[in-house]
């Protein structure tokens, strides 16, 4: 991965998107028809942004290139660094154009694209496409003895503005190029990273920047297909596996398959199935509904499923939730089934608090 810190700016350009309106297409572009001046204490303040956000893993990604025709982003980097100046700043615009096709819902905010070539001491070239959105903001001034506060417009990138999203294609060096070397020629030669600050463990990748726009593939990045295995798996189990018994049993084998460090780094979806899903058209039902959709193998990252193996929750109606840590959940509370779970309890035990809720617990979530 290129270090932020040691790349050099050579040029760069910045262009407007001015968000999609009813009964356009998509969003459109404001030109900027000069290459964007970026003084060195500013490019010291991007590369200050960039190299934070990278360290996020929540919300940065190693991805892969995807799209590779002369339009796409790839397409339009890939031997730009020979080229000159009126060249990059044709392509830049280019890129912007392909930005705003990608914005094709009125929902998705306008802001601005800063696309820049950059290059680090071993002369590898980076490219990164940065789309930060924009704020209005109130600055005090005294002006000839008299204060003021005054707006201003279209400020972004600022230390608590947090909404932007940046996609970079780099050259790989050739240590680099030795882990990828079974990879086509673009993923061997060039890597690829995503940073969206407005994802959460809780949502999805905004499709139209890293695919529709910067033609990356999340296929291949363990982080995302590991949540994908587990969060799907899990809501087929609950929604497929007959009694509660068996729900909680397959539920605890597939925390296990992520909390035991013990077990192989990868998980294979199909085989899981087959392993644990004994019900013949359950099993079938799994293979046709789950893991066709995903990779045959996954390399285990638990990064964005940490609280759902830190954590056990059972739900109940009227918005009742019982919560606790995953290791001792089991140890600390306990459902009452039958009358001979009840005869076990101990009235007069004040360690114990016993409780009566309206409605059955829904499964661990």
């Amino acid at each position: 991965m290129i270090n932020f810190f040691e790349l050099d700016i050579r040029r760069a350009a910045c262009h407007g998107i001015d968000p999609k309106k009813t009964g356009l297409e998509h969003a459109t572009v404001l030109v900027d028809n000069q290459l964007c001046d970026l003084p060195q204490e500013v490019f010291e303040l991007i590369k200050d942004r960039l190299a934070k956000a990278a360290e996020r893993e929540t919300k940065a990604f190693q991805l892969e290139i995807d799209h590779t025709n002369q339009g796409s982003f790839f397409g339009l980097c890939r031997d730009l660094k020979n080229q000159s100046d009126d060249v990059f700043l044709n392509r830049s615009q280019e890129i912007a154009h392909l930005l705003a096709e990608a914005q094709t819902k009125n929902t998705i905010p306008g802001g601005n694209l800063l696309f820049f070539e950059a290059v680090d001491q071993r002369g590898r070239t980076a490219y990164v496409a940065i789309k930060a959105e924009t704020l209005f903001a109130l600055r005090y001034e005294i002006i000839n003895n008299q204060s003021k506060v005054r707006m201003i417009q279209d400020l972004f990138m600022s230390q608590t503005q947090k909404m932007y999203k940046f996609g970079i294609i780099y050259e790989r060096g050739e240590e680099e190029k030795e882990l990828y070397k079974d990879q086509l020629e673009e993923n061997y030669e060039f890597g690829c990273f995503l940073y969206d600050d407005q994802f959460n463990v809780g949502s999805k990748l905004a499709e139209y920047f890293y695919k529709d726009f910067l033609g990356f593939s999340i296929d291949a990045n363990p982080k995302i297909q590991s949540k994908k295995f587990y969060i799907n798996t899990e809501n087929f189990i609950k929604s497929n596996l007959d009694t509660s018994a068996e729900k909680e049993e397959l539920l605890k084998v597939l925390k296990h398959e992520f909390l035991n460090h013990d077990e192989t780094d990868k998980i294979t979806p199909r085989d899981f199935a087959d392993l644990y899903i004994h019900e013949p058209e359950v099993n079938s039902l799994y293979h046709n509904e789950i893991a066709q959709y995903l990779p045959e193998v996954i390399m285990k990252d638990p990064s964005l499923i940490k609280n759902n193996l830190q954590r056990k929750k059972y739900a109940f109606p009227n918005d009742i939730v019982i919560t606790g840590p995953n290791n001792t959940f089991d140890i600390n509370v306990k459902i009452l089934q039958s009358m001979d779970d009840l005869k076990d309890v101990d009235f007069s035990n004040r360690d114990y608090t016993i409780v009566k809720i309206l409605g059955k617990p829904e499964q661990e979530k």
